[in-house]
């Protein structure tokens, strides 16, 4: 089953229309109905606002629970922290410009701080 044929499913398990649905995922009713079909790939951030809509995880949509299963536990704590600090993931994304000494300095700083 592809990603776009679980969206389907789960959203005509919910008895949403296709444009019920990209309307609270705030995504336009061609989008949904070309990634439905397999006409489009869908990215990330797109999927994450479906998930949101249906009720699931993107790791759901992208191939049910052995994706998730296949992710390790210590990932995934990670990922679910940078989605409740989302100052975390700023700070990730000025990673490109930070050198391994940089990080290295902030967690030392960060351990000296908490003593």
């Amino acid at each position: 089953m592809t990603v776009g044929e679980r969206i389907k499913s789960k959203r005509e398990r919910m008895d949403l229309q296709q444009k019920d649905l990209a309307r609270l995922a705030e995504l336009s009713a061609s989008f949904v109905s070309d990634v439905e079909n397999g006409k489009k790939n869908i990215s990330l951030p797109s999927l994450e606002k479906i998930a949101k809509v249906l009720g699931c995880t993107s790791a759901e949509l992208l191939g049910g629970e052995n994706v998730s299963n296949a992710i390790p536990d210590d990932l995934l704590e990670h990922l679910e922290l940078l989605k409740l600090r989302p100052e975390l993931k700023a700070l990730l994304k000025t990673g490109s410009k930070v050198t391994k000494k940089d990080i290295e300095f902030v967690i030392e700083y960060l351990k000296f701080k908490d003593k």
